[in-house]
């Protein structure tokens, strides 16, 4: 019997939203279910706007809490978390090399080549890192480290309006984010369904058969001959443990903190978020880049005591993010409950990138120096991993049709945002299904 669709894709992040654009490109027929809303622009660009209000962050960002109390960002939208990503489009030289040689990607370099003409990814000019970002850039290079500007998918430069909340959005749509793959011509005909979500997975014996939504009249099958997980590291795990298929161990959340001081003469709460890069990732395990957190967050996560100090003066902080790469030593379970701490490794590579960002800090005149006070992950992942839960061609062991590209995938965390390479993979896997 024919099946309703070709293929079905769950989530439409950067993986998803990049398999559906190459298949659509080849005349598949397919469907795209993502569990949140459609995005309103006129939602997004601070705090209330896109947590409060519509909802996109779950939980709100703040309350998003494993069991041990470690904060993990994620949202739940059209576009996933590249909508509410600070635009970063690194290119992981080192993962790119290790997916192309180690694990058979053959061809992905040139899918690395495309996502970054399709996003206009490119460093920042000089002449858009603004303030104390630029400042921060300038020092971190006299004291001899890497720094420099951060490669953006920055699609329309003339519409920035420089107004430094990239994480919760842009309203102008300057940024790049995956929804552009969604609204391009090849998806003309393709069937996008938000506020859908899928419970778990259909089978014919070893083989995929569609997937079980939850809808307004309950339960409803949906038939394909092939489905993509892509709902992302901590979604994507629940769907396939609720199909029988153990998954959900090794999680990594890229864990941060945030070194602020204060400062007089140049403040950052103009331009580019994370502006920078300070790259200490190969030889440490962690990168620095300019960054301080909303008025909200800014006030909840830097000591009270150190409010006072500082006088509760935003306009005067300078901030660098401190972000590791932690070990794979988290878990989701089938209830969606998030098991997640720091582990020793862990701190340790904290504490080196901590007193390195106070030694750029104080080499930039910022006095009353703190740290946050709560550990923050925003790039959750590993819950999928190659070589564990799926093949080097993305396709889930033991199971016919069943593919699964999202951060899920990496068998170790990349300690540098992944949107890029997600979206390289995501078109990867979609030229060869």
């Amino acid at each position: 019997m024919r099946k309703a669709f070709d293929v079905i894709i769950v989530g439409s992040g950067a993986g998803g939203a990049a398999v559906a654009y190459e298949l659509a490109k080849r005349g598949r027929n397919i469907l795209v279910l993502e569990a949140g809303p459609d995005v309103t622009n006129n939602r997004l660009g601070g705090m209330l706007a896109a947590a409060v209000s519509p909802g996109y962050y779950h939980r709100m960002a703040v309350f998003s809490r494993s069991a041990e109390g470690s904060i993990i960002y994620y949202t739940s939208n059209l576009g996933g978390t590249t909508v509410f990503a600070c635009g970063n489009m690194i290119r992981n030289r080192e993962i790119e090399k290790r997916f192309s040689l180690d694990f058979g990607m053959t061809g992905l370099s040139d899918c690395f080549d495309e996502a970054e003409d399709e996003s206009s990814a490119r460093p920042l000019s000089m002449g858009s890192i603004l303030g104390a970002s630029r400042r921060l850039m300038e020092e971190a290079r006299r004291l001899g480290y890497d720094a420099r500007p951060s490669p953006k998918g920055f699609v329309g430069a003339l519409t920035c309006k420089g107004c430094g909340n990239c994480v919760f959005g842009c309203r102008q749509g300057a940024k790049w984010d995956s929804r552009r793959y969604l609204t391009s011509m090849p998806m003309a005909g393709a069937a996008i369904r938000t506020r859908t979500r899928v419970e778990r997975l259909l089978f014919d014996g070893d083989r995929v058969a569609g997937v079980v939504i939850a809808g307004k009249e309950g339960k409803e099958p949906i038939e394909a001959e092939i489905v993509v997980l892509a709902a992302g590291a901590v979604n994507t795990p629940v769907i396939l443990q609720r199909s029988g298929i153990e998954s959900g161990k090794g999680l990594f959340v890229d864990y941060f903190c945030c070194v602020c001081g204060i400062t007089d003469g140049a403040n950052q709460l103009r331009g580019q978020t994370m502006a920078a890069l300070i790259d200490q990732s190969h030889e440490c395990g962690f990168m620095i880049s300019p960054f301080i957190d909303d008025w909200l967050q800014y006030l909840l996560f830097c000591p009270l005591s150190w409010h006072f100090r500082a006088g509760f003066s935003r306009r005067r902080t300078v901030g660098l993010m401190v972000k590791i790469a932690d070990e794979r030593s988290g878990e989701v379970r089938v209830d969606g409950k998030v098991l997640k701490k720091p582990t020793e490794a862990d701190r340790s590579r904290m504490e080196t990138g901590v007193k390195t960002a106070t030694e750029i800090l104080r080499k930039s005149d910022a006095t009353k120096l703190t740290t946050t006070r709560v550990w923050r992950g925003a790039h959750p992942g590993g819950t999928a991993a190659i070589g564990e839960v799926i093949d080097n061609n993305l396709k889930v062991r033991g199971r016919k049709g069943l593919y699964v590209c999202d951060a899920s995938m990496f068998p170790f965390a990349p300690g540098l945002p992944p949107i890029l390479t997600i979206t390289a993979v995501g078109k990867w896997l979609g030229k060869r299904i």
